[in-house]
């Protein structure tokens, strides 16, 4: 850029008080006009004619002009001061010719720092116009992105779901799982006596306090369940442990509290051994009374026979010839006193090639537990589970 020096020659500084004033348009030479401008602007213009290496004298004041090399001293505007000795010139001329008496022909208005051509057409500002609606300098985007986080948690993310695994505001517990017979319930509540649910791990019953004579106030059962097995086994049966499990699994199948042990015995154990005398009654699973407690079991006869299965249904008769066949017999080998009989016992119930001995289910008297003797052990008969 080339600064055009008609009117520019001489030794002129240019005082801060007069620039774009109505006096320096009075004295500027060859009637050249300033096109007053604000004071943004003006510090704008007087930058780039320092950049552009403008060093010629700037005719502001032709009483004051002088001939010479011009040099700008300090100009002030408003609260500003600007001195170009101290103003490093970082940019190099461009070589375009900047034509000085180009806006010769406008004049300004001062109110609203637009100028007006001699057509009385509007020319804009190039310096003061700003075509973005947003001051970038004091937009924030860090707010906004803050803001805009702010607004999306307000607006909330997933409501929590009972049953997600993760302990939210107002759940006991939520173990993920809708399982209601363990420490924590679908309602993610935690199971607690009375809640109507079966905690296994802690609980004989759970009626919801509805009975107290079928389930206790504290969540015990106030009596033992007794059953004849609805299944058929040999004389196998894998020992007193595998006769014990097949005990255990129809009353979990069944849905029984509990621990359940079968009525047998072996050389070197019976249910006077290795049962828990009871003190509460035995119950069918029907709620009939069978004794009042383990002395009551044991003395020789029964309140009711043991002739009904886990599931509430009648004796299977299996197929043992004693008495004739077609009767509801049950393993034992057992006395009605709960000992040892002497008899058969399929060699401690491991074996279908010896003999073995059974009780009557639909007895109530002694034979209840020791009826027949002599039979193989290959045939199929129940077995009697005493809840423990």
């Amino acid at each position: 850029m080339r600064c055009r020096s008609s009117w520019l020659a001489g030794d002129r500084s240019l005082p801060s008080h007069r620039f774009g004033s109505a006096a320096a348009n009075r004295d500027a030479p060859n009637g050249a006009k300033i096109t007053t401008v604000p004071q943004t602007a003006a510090s704008a213009l007087l930058a780039s004619l320092l950049i552009a290496g403008c060093y010629q004298g700037v005719a502001a004041d032709a009483d004051s002009a002088q001939d010479g090399p011009a040099s700008f001293g300090p100009v002030t505007m408003g609260s500003s001061t600007i001195d170009p000795a101290t103003t490093e010139n970082t940019a190099s001329n461009s070589g375009s010719e900047t034509d000085a008496n180009t806006d010769d022909t406008a004049s300004t208005d001062p109110s609203v720092g637009t100028s007006v051509d001699a057509s009385g057409s509007d020319a804009t500002d190039p310096v003061t116009s700003d075509p973005v609606t947003s001051d970038p300098v004091t937009s924030d985007p860090v707010t906004s992105a803050s803001e805009s986080l702010s607004a999306s948690a307000s607006s909330g993310g997933p409501d929590p779901v009972c049953g997600d695994a993760n302990l939210d505001p107002g759940e006991q517990c939520d173990d993920g799982d809708d399982d209601n017979n363990d420490a924590c319930l679908d309602t993610c509540e935690v199971a607690t006596c009375g809640d109507g649910f079966l905690y296994a791990a802690l609980e004989e019953c759970d009626d919801g306090n509805n009975d107290p004579e079928v389930c206790a106030a504290d969540c015990s059962i106030p009596f033992k369940l007794v059953f004849a097995s609805s299944e058929l086994y040999v004389g196998n049966l894998g020992g007193l442990a595998g006769a014990d499990a097949n005990c255990q699994t129809l009353a979990d199948s069944a849905g029984l509290a509990g621990s359940y042990l079968a009525w047998l015995s072996t050389d070197a154990a019976s249910p006077s051994t290795r049962f828990n005398h009871s003190t509460l009654p035995y119950r069918l699973v029907d709620g009939t009374t069978v004794a009042v407690d383990w002395d009551d079991l044991v003395d020789g006869t029964l309140n009711a026979a043991i002739a009904v299965t886990e599931l509430g249904g009648a004796v299977p008769p299996g197929d043992t010839g004693c008495g004739g066949a077609d009767f509801p017999t049950a393993w034992s080998a057992t006395t009605s006193s709960g000992g040892f009989s002497g008899s058969g016992n399929c060699l401690d119930w491991t074996s279908i090639d010896d003999s073995g001995a059974w009780g009557l289910a639909t007895a109530t008297d002694g034979s209840w537990s020791d009826w027949c003797t002599g039979g193989t052990c290959s045939w199929l008969s129940p077995l009697y589970c005493f809840g423990q």
